[in-house]
């Protein structure tokens, strides 16, 4: 099966942009003491702070990392290009492929609606529709919805997954990703290129009951 895995990694936008964005927390009701007001406001900010990364409000694409079925691995990322740029760049690729799975990890459920959304910031259409009705083109194979087996409950992290099936554990957190990005990209690199490589382990093991499962 020719497969390329895909994988991208966010920051926050800029912290001006977030603090125009950051709504009006408030305290609970109950709350009295103005100290314990003040603190509790402020625990609000950095959780939301903390997630900006996450939400395609709040958040951009720093980096897309690729990996090919003959193992050959790129990186996109906005240390040479915008991030108007990576996301195109995405989409020329991944439409444009008519031969290939393109196979991610949790990439229904996060990666490829942050990048439609992003794109929508950004005024990036396609050649052709991104959904198919409700779902994504039939290309898109997401590891995580083939272990859940359709059950949304049955959610796995890709640490845990590939722990479980012996193949070892990711490098690190990606909640720590953007501060690599900026302190140390090659480090931040490697994280990334190791996600893919877990992925396509994953896919290996999951290979023998999804290769002739899908139309091509």
């Amino acid at each position: 099966m020719n497969y390329n895995i895909f994988d991208i990694e966010t920051g926050p936008l800029s912290v001006e942009f977030l603090i125009d964005q950051m709504p009006a927390f408030k305290a609970p009701s109950n709350y009295k003491d103005e100290a314990k007001i003040e603190a509790n406001i402020k625990e609000q900010e950095n959780r939301w702070f903390q997630k900006a990364a996450l939400d395609a409000a709040t958040g951009q694409v720093l980096a897309i990392g690729y990996k090919d079925h003959d193992g050959n691995i790129a990186i996109h990322s906005q240390k040479s290009s915008s991030e108007r740029e990576i996301l195109q760049n995405f989409w020329d690729l991944s439409t444009k492929d008519h031969t290939s799975k393109w196979i991610g990890f949790n990439s229904h459920g996060f990666d490829l609606p942050f990048l439609f959304r992003r794109s929508l910031v950004h005024g990036i259409t396609v050649g052709q529709p991104i959904r198919e009705n409700r779902y994504w083109p039939r290309k898109f194979t997401d590891l995580m919805e083939v272990w859940s087996c359709g059950n949304n409950q049955q959610r796995i992290s890709l640490d845990r997954i590939a722990k479980m099936l012996g193949i070892g554990g990711k490098s690190g957190s990606g909640a720590h990703f953007a501060e690599l990005f900026i302190s140390n990209p090659k480090a931040a690199f490697d994280y990334l290129k190791h996600d893919l490589d877990l992925t396509d382990s994953v896919l290996q093991k999951m290979l023998p009951w999804i290769a002739g499962g899908q139309d091509e």
